[in-house]
């Protein structure tokens, strides 16, 4: 916020016209004239600017302010709500976290375990394998060469 300054560009004299308004369907710098007049005046009212329309933003209970008072309480209005916003988010991404491992634990899948059974289901799946083959081995040296011995 220290950061932020006004254009001094717009501080001089006729600086306030080169920011051109449209109030009705007219061009008025008159708004912007005053605000730089009362920039740290102490008591700036909605009746002071007149009737603008819907273009100014209202905020009620937010008057008797001058406008740097009410841009300073404008950006501690928003870092609160920011803070807030921001608690509320680590909060839920908590919340998130701890149902997201409680899923885990209820569902009880362990990817340790399961890689563990992954290998031993292939060990036991070769070694079925080569049990099936020497089965096949034992089966074709009985049924062709036990047959011609007695030819």
């Amino acid at each position: 916020m220290g950061n932020i300054q006004i254009n001094p560009n717009l501080m001089g004299q006729g600086g306030a016209s080169r920011l051109p308004l449209h109030f009705d369907g007219e061009s008025d710098n008159r708004l912007v004239g005053q605000l730089i007049e009362q920039w740290g005046s102490s008591t700036i009212t909605m009746e002071q600017f007149g009737t603008v329309g819907d273009e100014f933003i209202q905020f009620p209970g937010w008057y008797g302010f001058s406008v740097d008072g009410f841009y300073r309480n404008f950006i501690d209005a928003m870092a609160t709500g920011t803070s807030t916003a921001m608690g509320f988010l680590a909060s839920s991404e908590e919340e998130m976290n701890f149902v997201t491992n409680r899923r885990m634990q209820i569902s009880g899948v362990s990817l340790e375990e399961e890689m563990s059974n992954m290998i031993r289901f292939q060990h036991a799946y070769n070694a079925s394998a080569r049990m099936i083959n020497t089965l096949d081995s034992m089966m074709d040296r009985i049924i062709n060469q036990t047959g011609r011995v007695g030819m």
